[in-house]
């Protein structure tokens, strides 16, 4: 389903209202004949709008064209962009003072000139602020007339053209606007009276040298023939109303399909809070958000107080094990701490109540083995290393039959000792090497 846009006609007799989708549009008059003040005013916009099913959109506010002044303007000397510098150039051709107009510019085809379209701001800022609190979100402001010819000119090629698009009847006017590449060039809005008409378009064909095609909008069938004979040229009517076609370019700005040429809601009458169209999903969000903390803050809040339960339970139960385990005694602070302090003395009291093998050294060992060496023999020993329960000795022998007697020293001392291990020297001695261990059952034996 194609999204709708909403349209409000302003008019100096009349307000009416525009409901566009999918390509078609309907128009409502809105009744306020009987209001007296803006915000009566608005609020009677604001219940025709919701009897048609408006529920908060951005709307765009159409102007009459009674309310807008347009000149063309020189660029050519001016900064790129400079909207400031043409605002003052703009001011210089109307009778208004810069600072009581709002002003958009359309540039034109030759980037030399450009089409100034103002509006005066105390004229709609009552309006709008009016609006606004009756609910309506203004999201933009452009002239009616405007709009339905941007809505034409889509439909059409690029080249020179005049629209003609007539007014309502309680107010007889003509706009007349010319285009050329797709852009406006002028724009004047003339009494629907055939002179008048005839002396406008004379005045255009002499800045431009001759009369574009024309297509007419909402003009009425007499003045189109008799405007058509006096020129010489056939002019193209079109059976939509100026309003039906300015709520399709609106449904188009809206939308974000194309952008108004003109565009009034900016400088003082630009929107105080610019994501005011975005502000109820944002604060539907923020409060998610909020929400959601709030669950995680209660939930933390809770697993915190489930885990205080649990840590008073494992102290209580900590608490009577220690009154088990050590009656009488006064529960200390930290019971922990002494339960592991006690553990620590236990352990170490353990430790020294170990049987006297296993606390046998390696000097003990180095003792018991060389001790019983034999004290006549004629030896030399060179390298020699003991442990608590393992020896080894390399040295030499005058002869072999004094091996023997080492391997039996070593095993007086307590080692189980296997035949030691010799070779045979060039100078005639022999090289041993001695080892032995020793179980702990035979340490006892060792040490007496």
């Amino acid at each position: 389903m194609a999204a709708r846009a909403f349209v409000i006609f302003a008019g100096q007799i009349g307000w009416r209202i525009g409901v566009a989708s999918a390509g078609d549009a309907t128009i409502t008059d809105v009744p306020v004949a009987d209001a007296t003040s803006t915000s009566q005013i608005a609020a009677a916009v604001a219940k025709a709008l919701a009897t048609a099913g408006y529920r908060g959109e951005g709307a765009l506010l159409a102007l009459p064209s009674a309310w807008c002044l347009a000149a063309t303007i020189a660029t050519q000397d001016l900064p790129p962009s400079d909207r400031k510098a043409m605002l003052f150039r703009l001011e210089e051709k109307l009778p208004l003072a810069a600072e009581g107009i709002v002003a958009d510019f359309i540039a034109g085809a030759d980037a030399a000139t450009a089409l100034g379209v103002c509006t005066r701001v105390d004229r709609l800022a009552p309006l709008v602020n009016a609006l606004e609190s009756a609910g309506v979100v203004v999201q933009s402001i452009a002239p009616a007339a405007l709009l339905a010819v941007q809505a034409v000119a889509s439909e059409r090629d690029a080249g020179p053209r005049i629209i003609l698009c007539g007014e309502e009847a309680a107010a007889p006017a003509i706009d007349v606007i010319q285009l050329d590449a797709g852009r406006v060039t002028s724009w004047a809005l003339v009494p629907a009276e055939l002179p008048d008409l005839k002396l406008q378009l004379d005045m255009m064909a002499a800045r431009s040298g001759a009369t574009p095609p024309m297509t007419a909008i909402s003009l009425d069938a007499a003045i189109a023939a008799d405007l058509s004979e006096s020129i010489g040229q056939m002019i193209s009517v079109r059976e939509d109303s100026t309003s039906i076609a300015a709520a399709r370019g609106a449904a188009e700005s809206l939308n974000a399909t194309r952008r108004p040429w003109v565009e009034f809601r900016r400088g003082p009458l630009a929107a105080r809070d610019r994501l005011r169209r975005h502000r109820k999903p944002l604060d539907a969000l923020l409060a998610a958000a909020a929400v959601l903390l709030l669950a995680i803050g209660v939930a933390c809040f809770a697993r915190g107080e489930r885990y205080a339960h649990q840590a008073e339970s494992s102290d209580a139960e900590l608490v009577q094990a220690f009154r088990a385990q050590f009656p009488g005694w006064s529960v200390p602070a930290n019971v922990k701490a002494v339960i592991d302090s006690e553990h620590r003395k236990r352990t170490a009291g353990a430790g020294g109540a170990l049987p006297a093998e296993a606390r046998l050294s390696a000097l003990q060992t180095m003792h018991a083995v060389l001790s019983r060496l034999p004290a006549d023999g004629r030896y030399s020993i060179e390298h020699m290393t003991f442990e608590d329960a393992s020896f080894e000795i390399v040295g030499r022998l005058g002869s072999y039959e004094q091996v023997d007697a080492l391997a039996a020293a070593g095993r007086l001392g307590g080692f189980t000792v296997p035949p030691p291990q010799t070779r045979r020297n060039d100078d005639g001695s022999w090289a041993f090497t001695l080892r032995g261990t020793r179980a702990n059952k035979d340490l006892t034996a060792a040490i007496q």
